[in-house]
């Protein structure tokens, strides 16, 4: 018979193990042990993961804010309204 899950039981990789017989064939179950909260781990996991996503994030604000494309098309929208500019000065005088 199963004994019920304790912390003073073997572990195997996190896992519970529990030995049956069965017809000469030793057999190990292995349940999940049970859930102990890890606060400092926690701590550490988000601060870090704020620090990586805090670190990238010049880097890609660079890349999209001075990538060819904008100046290019600031340069077509500037030609564009120096045309318009013109053409109704033009047609003013």
């Amino acid at each position: 018979m199963l004994s019920p899950i304790g912390y003073n039981q073997p572990t195997l990789h996190g896992f519970v193990c529990d030995h049956v017989l069965n017809r000469e064939f030793k057999i190990i179950i292995l349940s999940a042990m049970p859930h102990r909260a890890r606060p400092m781990a926690g701590l550490l996991l988000f601060t870090g993961l704020n620090v990586v996503l805090v670190s990238t994030i010049t880097p890609v604000y660079d890349f999209v804010c001075f990538h060819p494309y904008w100046e290019r098309r600031r340069e077509h929208r500037r030609q564009e309204r120096e045309a318009a500019l013109r053409s109704s000065t033009s047609a003013q005088v």
